[in-house]
C-alpha cells in the first residue's frame, strides 16, 4: 500500500481548518480530498477530535484511558475498531462537543462528519514534509503500530498552530512543577475550575479567576501576574495560553522566548516585562521593559520596544498608543500581597486566641507552639492527649508567609515522627489536620496512627496513599483491618498546596465521612464499628510489623492537627 505523503499544501488546509481561518474554496477542496482519500479524511479526524477532545472542559483522564492507554486483557485496536472510538466520544456524558471550526453552511458540517467514518488500516508517514512539519518531538505509544502513526501525524499538525489552544500531554509526560502560584491577592476561582493554592503546580489546567491577582512562578524564574477576570492556561516552561483577562510577564535572561498565546495573534519575549490585555475583539500588549515580538503566522513579526504598544484582532497587528496606567506592576503586587498575608496571619492569631474551645477536644497540636522537638497539648486535663514529643523533623513555612509547619522526612533520610499518648477508648472520633502535600510517592502518605494499629482492638490510621484515596482503617475483635476509604481524590496537581483533612468516625451511625476544606467528599458505612482506643499516636509515620516493608512517611508538612472524641458535624467542622 502506498505511503500517504503530507505535504505543505494538505498540511496548511488541515491546520487552517482546526484554526478557523479557512475560507470556502479550502473547504471543498479538503472534502475533495477527504472523500478521495480516506487517509486524509483519518488524518483530519484525528487532528480535529484531538484539537477538541483534549481541549475542551472534559474529563482527561478518561479520555486517555479510553484513547491512549492500553488495556492488559483487551487492547484496544484503532485498526480494527475505529467506529468504536467514535462511538464512544458520541455517547460520551459531554456530548455533543461542538466541532468550532469556520464551515461554510449545515451541509458542510454534516459532509465533515460523514467523512470521519472514512478511516483506513493505512499508517500514515511523513515524507516531504516542510521544515515547519519536521520540528515535532514526542510520541506516545498506544500499543500498536498503527496508533503511534496516526498520533505522531496530529502532533505534528497541532505542534504547529501557536495561536490555537493546546492542551498539554498527559499529566505522566508532564514535569512535575513547570509553574506554581507563589503568591495571591484576595482570589477568587471560577467553581468549575481547579482551587489553585499557593505552593501547587499549575500546568496544564486551564484557570478561570474571577477576582483578585495570582502570582505563577516558573522553573526558568518566570514570572507571570494574572488579574481577574482571567482565562489562562500553562502549556509548558516558556508558553501561557490567555483567552481573555489581563496577565502581565516578567521574563529574566533565564526564560528567554516566553511565549504568550492568544486568540489573535502570540507575544513572543525578548529579555523583558510586558503587559497583555484580551477581551472578545481584540487584543492589547504593552512593554514596560526591554522588548517583544507580536507574531502571526505568515506575516512578519511587529516588534514592540519600552514603552511602546500595539493591538491585534483576527486580520491585522497595528500599533497602538501605550498607556502605563493599564500595565500590571510586579513591585505593586508583591508590596500589596505582603500587606494582605500581615493581616491574614493576624486575623489567623485573633480566631485562634478567640475561638471558643470544643468540650469534646482531647488533643490540639500547633507548629506555631513547637518548642524545641515538644509541642505542648493546648488542651489541659486528665482524659487529653500529653505533649507531642517530635523526633527527625524539620521546620518548614506554613500555609502563611511567617508560619511555620513541620516537615516529617529529614534532610538526612531518617524518617521523622511526632508521639504522644491520650488515654481511654471512643465509640466516635473526628480528626482534623491542616496538611501541605509536597508529593505522594510512598505507599501511604499517613497523617495520624495509633501504634497499636494491626495490634490490639480500636487501632487505627489515617493516611493519603499514593493513588490519592484518603483511608481510614480501623482493627476489628478478630484483628482484620477495615478500610473505610474514598474514591482518588487528589493526584500530582495537588501537590504544593495546603489542605485542611477532616475524618469523622461515628459509632452511632456507623459511617466514615472525609473532608477537605471542609466538603463532605466521602461517606463510608462503617459496619460493625469498635470503640476507638488510641494509645500512643503517631503523626507523619506509622510503624510496625505489619508494614515493616513499606514506606508510609507523610510526604508533605503539618500545620495543625487536633483530636475530637465525639462525631462533629458538617457545620462545627466549619469552625474548626
Amino acid at each position: 500500500m502506498s505511503e500517504l505523503i503530507i505535504t505543505d499544501a494538505l498540511a496548511k488546509l488541515v491546520a487552517d481548518y482546526t484554526d478557523r481561518t479557512i475560507d470556502e474554496a479550502g473547504v471543498a477542496e479538503l472534502l475533495r480530498m477527504c472523500q478521495s482519500d480516506p487517509r486524509v479524511a483519518t488524518l483530519l479526524a484525528w487532528n480535529v477530535y484531538a484539537d477538541l477532545f483534549l481541549h475542551a472542559k472534559y474529563d482527561q483522564e478518561k479520555v486517555f484511558q479510553t484513547v491512549y492507554i492500553d488495556n492488559d486483557s483487551e487492547p484496544f485496536s484503532f485498526e480494527t475498531d475505529p467506529h468504536h472510538w467514535i462511538n464512544e466520544i458520541h455517547t460520551a456524558e459531554h456530548s455533543p462537543i461542538p466541532l468550532n471550526c469556520a464551515r461554510t453552511d449545515s451541509e458542510t458540517d454534516k459532509t465533515f462528519l460523514q467523512t470521519l467514518l472514512f478511516w483506513s488500516d493505512a499508517l500514515l508517514t511523513r515524507k516531504n514534509t516542510s521544515a515547519r512539519l519536521r520540528r515535532v518531538a514526542r510520541i506516545v505509544s498506544v500499543g500498536s503500530a498503527i496508533a503511534a502513526g496516526l498520533f505522531v501525524a496530529v502532533v505534528l499538525l497541532l505542534s504547529f498552530l501557536p495561536h490555537r489552544e493546546a492542551e498539554p500531554a498527559t499529566p505522566q509526560e508532564l514535569p512535575d512543577r513547570v509553574a506554581v502560584m507563589s503568591g495571591e491577592l484576595a482570589t477568587v476561582w471560577a467553581e468549575d475550575t481547579p482551587q489553585i493554592k499557593c505552593g501547587q503546580s499549575v500546568i496544564g489546567s486551564t484557570l478561570a479567576l474571577v477576582s483578585g491577582m495570582t502570582r505563577l512562578t516558573f522553573n526558568n524564574d518566570a514570572e507571570v501576574l494574572l488579574s481577574g477576570p482571567c482565562h489562562v492556561r500553562v502549556d509548558g516552561p516558556l508558553a501561557l495560553w490567555c483567552s481573555r483577562g489581563t496577565v502581565a510577564v516578567h521574563a529574566p535572561p533565564s526564560a528567554t522566548g516566553f511565549v504568550v498565546n492568544t486568540p489573535y495573534a502570540r507575544i513572543v519575549d525578548r529579555g523583558t516585562e510586558f503587559t497583555v490585555h484580551v477581551n472578545d475583539s481584540e487584543l492589547r500588549v504593552g512593554v514596560t521593559q526591554g522588548l517583544v515580538e507580536v507574531c502571526r503566522d505568515l506575516e512578519e513579526p511587529v516588534r514592540l520596544s519600552k514603552g511602546t504598544a500595539a493591538t491585534a484582532t483576527r486580520d491585522h497587528v497595528q500599533n497602538a498608543s501605550f498607556d502605563d496606567k493599564n500595565q500590571l506592576s510586579f513591585a505593586s503586587f508583591n508590596e500589596k500581597m505582603a500587606q494582605w498575608y500581615s493581616k491574614l496571619v493576624a486575623e489567623k492569631e485573633t480566631k485562634s486566641r478567640e475561638r471558643p474551645r470544643s468540650p469534646w477536644l482531647v488533643a490540639w497540636y500547633s507548629a506555631e507552639s513547637r518548642q524545641g522537638n515538644s509541642v505542648p497539648n493546648k488542651i489541659s486535663g486528665s482524659n487529653t492527649a500529653g505533649n507531642l514529643a517530635l523526633t527527625a523533623v524539620q521546620e518548614e513555612e506554613g500555609s502563611l508567609p511567617g508560619t511555620h509547619a513541620i516537615a516529617f522526612t529529614n534532610a538526612s533520610g531518617k524518617k521523622g515522627v511526632g508521639r504522644f499518648r491520650l488515654p481511654g477508648s471512643f465509640e466516635s472520633v473526628t480528626l482534623v489536620a491542616s496538611v501541605r502535600i509536597n508529593e505522594l510517592q510512598s505507599q501511604g502518605n499517613m497523617i495520624f496512627a495509633s501504634k497499636q494499629f494491626g495490634r490490639a482492638l480500636g487501632g487505627i490510621y489515617w493516611q493519603i496513599s499514593r493513588t490519592g484515596e484518603l483511608y481510614f482503617c480501623v482493627t476489628n475483635e478478630n484483628m482484620e483491618n477495615v478500610s473505610c476509604q474514598s474514591k482518588p481524590l487528589l493526584d500530582w496537581k495537588s501537590c504544593g498546596g495546603w489542605y485542611k483533612f477532616a475524618v469523622v468516625a461515628d459509632g452511632e451511625k456507623k459511617t466514615v465521612s472525609h473532608y477537605i476544606d471542609g466538603k463532605r467528599v466521602a461517606e463510608i458505612p462503617w459496619n460493625d464499628p469498635v470503640p476507638i482506643t488510641i494509645g500512643q499516636g503517631q503523626l507523619g509515620f506509622l510503624s510496625g510489623k505489619s508494614f515493616k516493608q513499606e514506606d508510609r512517611t507523610l510526604g508533605g508538612a503539618l500545620e495543625e492537627f487536633k483530636i475530637f472524641k465525639r462525631a462533629l458535624s458538617e457545620d462545627e467542622l466549619a469552625l474548626e
